[in-house]
């Protein structure tokens, strides 16, 4: 089976599970107020400039401050769809209830983020865009970034960051934003190095310096990445 087939099948799987979570919890979360408020969108530079905030969130903690947060960003997922609306017509109800079933039977083929404007993530906005208060269009596409970006750590953990890229390209195409952001691409923006980190610790395997010397052998490079991302899987198993 395939990377994506595995992806495919933990993401049906997670998905399924939280919608059977749904059905029983649906009367008490029913009256849930899930509108978040309005943030700006990424902007180009986001892998950079969200890495950059992940290390500032790091540099405050550990000085014993905790990061400032807009009051948005007590939710997960921050958007513009807070704007007053008007009630909708006949016409907007039938629209808003296609686009509906449409992000269901997107879901239903595993048609996360693509094709584009026509997978699950893109149709949950379009509704939201509609309907603020669809609450069932909310739910579901939160527990499709919940598992996303599951899936996408995971998958950085055994160093492939494609999921992950693709993850941060749809949340900014769709003008959304998530506190996982900044920590998701800080994981992205170092894969670079790790991956020279574990090239340099099979050189150094390969001439027998698994141990020895003291800076200068495999081990050191394991730990080395170890340091930019306490999670990659080669490197736990190579100082394991």
């Amino acid at each position: 089976m395939s990377r994506k087939e595995r992806w495919g099948a933990s993401l049906g799987l997670s998905v399924l599970l939280i919608a059977m979570g749904w059905r029983w919890l649906w009367p008490s979360i029913h009256a849930i107020d899930w509108s978040p408020d309005e943030v700006p969108p990424v902007d180009d530079q986001r892998i950079a400039a969200l890495a950059e905030q992940d290390d500032a969130d790091r540099a405050d903690l550990a000085a014993g401050d905790e990061p400032e947060l807009a009051p948005a960003e007590t939710a997960a997922t921050v958007t513009a769809e807070d704007l007053p609306h008007e009630p909708l017509d006949a016409e907007a109800e039938a629209e808003r209830d296609r686009l509906l079933e449409a992000a269901e039977q997107a879901m239903a083929v595993k048609h996360w983020l693509q094709p584009e404007e026509e997978n699950a993530l893109a149709l949950f906005t379009q509704v939201l865009s509609l309907d603020p208060g669809q609450t069932k269009a909310r739910i579901g596409r939160e527990a499709l970034l919940d598992s996303l970006f599951n899936e996408a750590g995971n998958a950085l953990d055994e160093g492939d960051d494609s999921l992950a890229r693709d993850l941060v390209d749809a949340l900014d195409l769709h003008q959304l934003s998530d506190r996982r952001l900044p920590a998701l691409a800080k994981r992205i923006s170092v894969l670079p190095e790790i991956k020279q980190l574990l090239s340099q610790a099979a050189e150094r395997i390969a001439q027998g310096q698994f141990l020895e010397p003291d800076g200068a052998s495999a081990l050191d490079s394991y730990r080395a990445a170890l340091q930019r991302d306490g999670r990659n899987r080669p490197s736990l198993k190579g100082t394991g």
